[in-house]
């Protein structure tokens, strides 16, 4: 893969991955000032807060990649990370935020009631199956 090629690909998934992130910690704050007692309101804090780290993390290695991409050879090898340990963990943290935002999503309707929880989880499920094949 060309350095071009790989950042357009690193600048699209810093955009996602704030776009994401900004919603996760959105959604983690309406959640927090959910007055619940539920059990399944700490599995959802826990989720939502999991999310938007993984995708601030995400975003910080993508830059992190997209400046070393833009470096010199000889800057390269005095830095602190490598530019494949940069893509990885931007991957990982990439997945371990859309997973989780995914699963917090699908968590999210049982606070409401059995019925609207099990459909949530029904679509939460597919939609992770979906990314799955495309990730």
């Amino acid at each position: 893969m060309s350095n071009e090629l790989l950042l357009n690909i690193t600048e699209q998934l810093i955009l996602l991955s704030a776009f994401l992130g900004g919603f996760s910690a959105t959604f983690l704050a309406a959640i927090l000032v959910f007055d619940s007692q539920k059990r399944m309101t700490n599995w959802i804090v826990i989720s939502s807060a999991l999310s938007a780290c993984s995708f601030i993390v995400c975003a910080c290695t993508s830059i992190a990649l997209v400046n070393g991409l833009q470096a010199t050879p000889q800057e390269l090898e005095e830095g602190l990370i490598s530019l494949r340990g940069a893509r990885i963990i931007s991957a990982l943290s990439m997945a371990i935020g859309v997973f989780s935002l995914l699963g917090s999503i699908g968590l999210s309707g049982w606070l409401r009631n059995k019925h609207v929880g099990i459909v949530t989880t029904a679509i939460a499920l597919a939609c992770m199956l979906l990314v799955s094949v495309v990730l």
